[in-house]
């Protein structure tokens, strides 16, 4: 298991590891299982997805835009041409 992991992953990575081993997979195919399932997911939240609404809105609130706290995200960032 990589270094840097947190105890959660790495117990979830130890387990997968384990239960493939128990049903007859091979050690290098169990450990890239294990390695693949204790990450999923892992970098989902990492990925920015631009500003938040309130940064927007906050933005929007500087350049004194009507209308702005009925806004959605997307009509915030159209306002602001973005």
């Amino acid at each position: 298991m990589p270094t840097g992991q947190d105890d959660k992953s790495e117990r979830q990575y130890e387990q997968i590891r384990e239960n493939a081993k128990e049903h007859g997979v091979s050690d290098q195919l169990a450990e890239e299982v294990a390695a693949r399932a204790s990450h999923r997911g892992e970098h989902s939240h990492s990925r920015s997805q631009g500003p938040t609404k309130d940064q927007l809105y906050q933005e929007a609130r500087k350049r004194h835009i009507d209308g702005r706290s009925t806004m959605t995200k997307d009509e915030l960032r159209e306002a602001l041409g973005r």
